[in-house]
Formats: C-alpha cells, sequence, structure tokens
C-alpha cells in the first residue's frame, strides 16, 4: 500500500516537472503554427446518446432545460478551460441547465485515470461534484498535491477510506464503461460534448452553450 501510494507521489511530481517543460514548448511552438480547424460536430442518433442521461454524474437540477453531456478528463488543459465556461453559464442560468458528466481519461495523461478513479472514491461519500470542481478550480496544482489531498479538500469523511479506495488497484467499471462507450460513439478527444445529440470536441464557447439553452427554451 505504501509502495503505491509512493509510486502515485512519484508520478505527480514527474507530471509536475513534465508540465512545465511541456508548456514552455507548446508557447515556443504555438508561435509559427498554423491553427488547426476545429472536428466538424458529428449527428448522433438517439439511441446512441440519450442512455447517457441516465449513467455517468449529474451536475445540476433534473428538470434542466438543457443537460450537457460532456466526456471528460480532469488533466486536460482545455476541459479546464470548458469548466470555466461552464462556470460563466452557471452564474448566468443557475438553474437552467445541468452536465453529466462522463470520464475518458486520455492515456498521455499521467494523471488522468487516478483522478478518475479518486473522483468515483469521493462519489462513494457524496463528494463527487466537490472533488470535481476541487480539481477544475486548482489544476495547475496537479503534478504538486497528491492526489489524495484533493479529496479532504472536496471535503470526504472518511478519509481512511478515500485513501484506500485511491490506493487500489482494482477496475472501476464506472470508468471503463464510460471509455467504452466514448470510444463506440467516436468522442475524438476531450472534452467531448454532446448538445443535443451532436457531439463536438474541443473548446465550446459560451455563446453556442446559450444559443443551445435558447433553443431548448423554444423547443418546449
Amino acid at each position: 500500500m505504501r509502495t503505491r501510494e509512493f509510486i502515485l507521489n512519484g508520478v505527480t511530481v514527474a507530471t509536475g516537472i513534465c508540465a512545465a517543460i511541456v508548456a514552455v514548448s507548446v508557447l515556443r511552438g504555438s508561435l509559427g503554427r498554423r491553427s488547426v480547424a476545429a472536428p466538424t460536430p458529428k449527428v448522433l442518433q438517439a439511441r446512441q446518446w440519450r442512455p447517457l442521461l441516465q449513467t455517468g454524474h449529474r451536475i445540476g437540477p433534473t428538470d434542466a432545460k438543457l443537460t450537457i453531456i460532456e466526456f471528460g478528463d480532469f488533466q486536460c488543459p482545455v476541459c479546464g478551460v470548458f469548466e470555466r465556461t461552464l462556470d460563466s453559464m452557471w452564474t448566468r442560468h443557475p438553474s437552467e441547465f445541468a452536465v453529466v458528466f462522463h470520464h475518458f481519461p486520455l492515456s498521455y495523461h499521467p494523471l488522468a485515470y487516478p483522478l478518475a478513479r479518486a473522483s468515483e472514491c469521493a462519489a462513494h461519500q457524496g463528494r463527487f461534484t466537490a472533488f470535481h470542481d476541487s480539481v477544475y478550480a486548482e489544476q495547475r496544482l496537479l503534478g504538486v498535491v497528491p492526489i489524495i489531498e484533493f479529496g479532504v479538500r472536496a471535503g470526504v469523511r472518511d478519509t481512511a477510506a478515500f485513501r484506500r479506495c485511491v490506493l487500489s488497484t482494482s477496475p472501476v467499471p464506472e470508468i471503463d464503461r464510460d471509455v467504452a462507450y466514448a470510444k463506440q460513439i467516436g468522442v475524438p478527444g476531450t472534452p467531448g460534448v454532446i448538445l443535443d445529440g451532436t457531439l463536438r470536441s474541443g473548446d465550446v464557447t459560451l455563446q453556442e452553450l446559450e444559443h443551445a439553452l435558447s433553443e431548448a427554451e423554444d423547443a418546449k
């Protein structure tokens, strides 16, 4: 148990170093690189996306006028940008929309799966949303602060049980289910966002979300 915790902490430190190196590389490379067009939105059949409303983790009211389905990765920087967009949306429309979050941890993010596991451990204690919000609000600390600390900040009551859960090596059915479904419907990356049956990848703007909400209101 202590060995696995040592390894996880080692990954945390190494990730922090790598993150700094990558940030500098991206900044240098982006200066002379052309912008890449966003992938074309993909229209899904109802049977492909409506079942996703019944699984995952709902954040927001059950009677929301607009429900957004998100496939997310806790270590994904673009997901962090999208979460800030959602925060703005909640500020403007606190009772009118909701998000159903599904896991899609990308293999090249070493902390993505451990964070997804930790979020499910927090969910066992009714603290998924708090953990989700804590990680995305302080994403800059990934690789610096141990994963277990995010659970403490999220208010898990039984920290010993949370620690055991985070350090477990058992498969997490909820994560594996979400990943399998993401691959089945062709989610190209994170965040993968489904708005009324249309699958988008990348940063969705506040204006686009408000337009979707307006259309949902008109439909009702």
